[in-house]
């Protein structure tokens, strides 16, 4: 997670070894997905979740 949101911060994020980037502010919607999508979860519960949250939080 990082305040760097360009495509060349994201670009050396990967080069680093990172496996997903996310910027600032953080939309919960997005930091979910991103986790269920790196841990091969099934995202039913995550979006069950967000929809009972209306998915409107942020960091």
């Amino acid at each position: 997670m990082t305040a760097n949101a360009f495509e060349e911060d994201r670009q050396k994020a990967f080069e680093a070894g990172m496996n997903a980037h996310i910027a600032k502010p953080v939309d919960m919607r997005i930091l979910f997905s991103t986790i269920a999508e790196i841990l091969d979860e099934d995202t039913d519960l995550i979006q069950q979740t967000l929809y009972e949250n209306k998915g409107g939080a942020k960091c």
